[in-house]
């Protein structure tokens, strides 16, 4: 039997907590969602901000939810971290505003922005 790396014949769809999504907000209170598929081939997430401080973030475990960047007065708990909430899942969720103005998901269905979308905010 040879050894072999790489992902031969690996059925991507099997991928426990598949999809990352993170959750931040701007400084001028704009709520920005980011998704990241680990089975697309150049996507990625940065998780740190780089800013290194006291209140560094330092338990990240892939697959591991979080939910406590803010506290109770709604401050940033840790001064590096670029998601104030992240969440893995394996479904594939789709976050809108209907045109009611309701916020809404799809899961597992594709769903098409219109031209009014936010930018990425990055």
């Amino acid at each position: 039997m040879a050894n072999t790396t790489g992902n031969q014949g690996q059925n991507y769809y099997d991928i426990e907590n598949r999809f990352f999504y993170g959750l931040r907000r701007n400084d001028d209170g704009e709520v920005y969602l980011s998704k990241v598929d680990q089975t697309k081939k150049g996507e990625s997430v940065q998780i740190a901000t780089g800013n290194i401080s006291g209140t560094s973030f330092t338990d990240f475990e892939v697959g591991q939810n979080f939910f406590e960047g803010r506290d109770i007065f709604h401050e940033l708990v840790f001064d590096d971290l670029k998601y104030e909430q992240f969440k893995w899942d394996n479904r594939d969720i789709f976050f809108y505003v209907d045109d009611d103005g309701y916020f809404s998901i799809k899961i597992n269905e594709k769903h098409v922005y219109d031209d009014n979308a936010s930018p990425d905010g990055e």
